[in-house]
């Protein structure tokens, strides 16, 4: 799940819920001045001004800027959301990577679909 590049096609899954270095912070992962820009306009347009505020919105953002038509796990944390597994939901890989997390941890993941950044069709 590299955000290395400024908007990567395909985010590598996490494929064991043990390795915890596969998993990924949403706050931790680069704002491409693009998703800084989009970040901060909704903001205003919510008159979102506390960091936390902030925060709730780039993560949503970074959820469809990097992981938009993929599947996703992700728990909410102190911390903020941590992204621990991508890919195609009821795969071999996914699965896998759900059943090595601890029962508690397993209970807290959100499985979450979200739409494409660039995805101007409508689900409704």
């Amino acid at each position: 799940m590299s955000a290395d590049s400024a908007r990567p096609t395909e985010a590598a899954p996490a494929t064991t819920g043990q390795d915890r270095s596969t998993w990924r912070y949403l706050k931790d992962m680069e704002e491409p001045p693009e998703l800084a820009e989009a970040i901060d306009r909704a903001c205003r347009e919510h008159r979102y001004r506390k960091p936390a505020e902030r925060l709730r919105v780039a993560e949503e953002v970074k959820l469809h800027y990097f992981f938009g038509g993929q599947d996703v796990g992700f728990m909410r944390t102190p911390q903020g959301r941590v992204v621990v597994v991508v890919g195609a939901m009821n795969t071999e890989p996914f699965n896998a990577a759900l059943a090595c997390l601890t029962p508690e941890e397993r209970g807290r993941v959100i499985l979450y679909s979200p739409q494409a950044w660039d995805d101007t069709s409508s689900t409704i």
